[in-house]
């Protein structure tokens, strides 16, 4: 029942991802895009360079699924259902342990269950105890430590707290604390991370001014935000373009599909311009640059212009 479960809820989700959008892209999105990362993580690109051959780290994962699977057969009669705590929670802890990323989002889904699990330790078996509870219970326990050690890196995403940058703990958390207490504005704490913060809120409050927002539009960029600011129309497969070009194809496809697709907007950010520069193809025979805010151009349609810009087309 345990097992079906897992495999029910599974289902659930990955049989109308696998009708709607197909084999190919399902396994994109949950193996193949997931691929460049884990090979340099396990080369040693991480945070803290550690290099652990992937044998070892496949022994370790098999090490503490053998503990799991085994405990949780022995004890699978057990009226006590905390076992099946320590089954959860050694199982949501394994999976970044096997991803081998230092991304703590990784952590969220073991937090619900190692807190319950934990939270079990106090209920004692009874002394007379059959000697196989007692061996299933101390290997899901001794399982679910050895994935939280495991899946510990995760949470080292950034560099550590006296490191110099903007991403490092004592960025985020410091800049968090100066933020509550009015040391500095909520915007000048975001714009700390990413250039792009910054020239995504100017480019959406333009779109907004002009009317424009919920308009069809290609972002042009490994940057999604605008879509979500102005509530613009997704006409692509995915947000980021480098999915898109995974996806679509290299080198012309996806300029061609967004030429095809006529959107009203495309937002280039210089970048992603650069690495894909296709996309100038398009630009060049049917849209004028209306904007700019930092390395970000939005781009309307030409027969769009006169409309929202005026007779001018200057605005």
């Amino acid at each position: 029942m345990y097992a079906a479960t897992v495999a029910g809820l599974t289902l659930a989700w990955l049989i109308p991802a696998l009708v709607t959008a197909g084999a190919g892209k399902v396994a994109y999105a949950l193996v193949g895009y997931w691929v460049q990362f884990t090979q340099g993580q396990v080369q040693g690109a991480g945070q803290g360079g550690l290099q652990i051959p992937i044998a070892i780290r496949a022994v370790f994962a098999l090490v503490v699924l053998a503990l799991v699977v085994s405990g949780a057969w022995l004890r699978r009669r057990d009226r006590d259902i905390s076992w099946a705590l320590w089954v959860w929670a050694a199982v949501a802890l394994l999976v970044p342990v096997v991803a081998a990323q230092p991304y703590p989002h990784y952590l969220l889904p073991s937090l619900a269950p190692t807190a319950l699990a934990l939270s079990s330790l106090g209920l004692r078996l009874p002394a007379g105890a059959l000697r196989s509870r007692r061996l299933a219970g101390a290997g899901l326990i001794a399982a679910t430590g050895l994935a939280l050690v495991g899946a510990a890196p995760t949470g080292l995403d950034w560099p550590p707290a006296l490191a110099v940058g903007n991403h490092s703990f004592a960025a985020y958390y410091g800049g968090a604390l100066s933020t509550l207490t009015r040391g500095q504005s909520l915007i000048a704490y975001q714009d700390q991370f990413d250039y792009r913060v910054s020239e995504d809120s100017a480019v959406a409050a333009w779109i907004k001014a002009h009317g424009l927002d919920g308009s069809s539009a290609v972002v042009w960029s490994a940057d999604a935000w605008l879509y979500e600011l102005d509530d613009l129309q997704l006409l692509l497969p995915t947000p980021p373009i480098y999915n898109d070009e995974h996806l679509l194809g290299y080198d012309g496809p996806v300029a061609q599909e967004v030429a095809d697709l006529e959107p009203s907007i495309v937002i280039t950010e210089a970048q992603s311009r650069t690495s894909w520069p296709e996309i100038n193809s398009v630009l060049t025979t049917g849209y004028q640059d209306v904007d700019a805010s930092g390395s970000e151009i939005v781009w309307l349609r030409d027969e769009l212009v006169a409309s929202v810009m005026g007779p001018t087309g200057l605005g």
